[in-house]
């Protein structure tokens, strides 16, 4: 019998965007709320790898 890896349970990384530009980091979309309610925003990594955020408007 194979053994089975378990369930994803997802991801939270903790991202501090201070000095995002001194990191390398670039922004795409500035976090701002948005027409769906939510705060929402993205960033570029220096390897290129892009990046959003979001969160309920109602707990910010």
């Amino acid at each position: 019998m194979t053994e089975q890896a378990p369930p994803m349970k997802g991801v939270i990384p903790h991202l501090n965007v201070i000095g995002a530009a001194d990191a390398g980091l670039e922004v795409m979309n500035p976090v701002a709320l948005k027409f769906w309610g939510d705060r929402w925003g993205s960033l570029k990594d220096p390897f290129g790898v892009h990046w959003a955020m979001n969160q309920p408007a109602d707990q910010a």
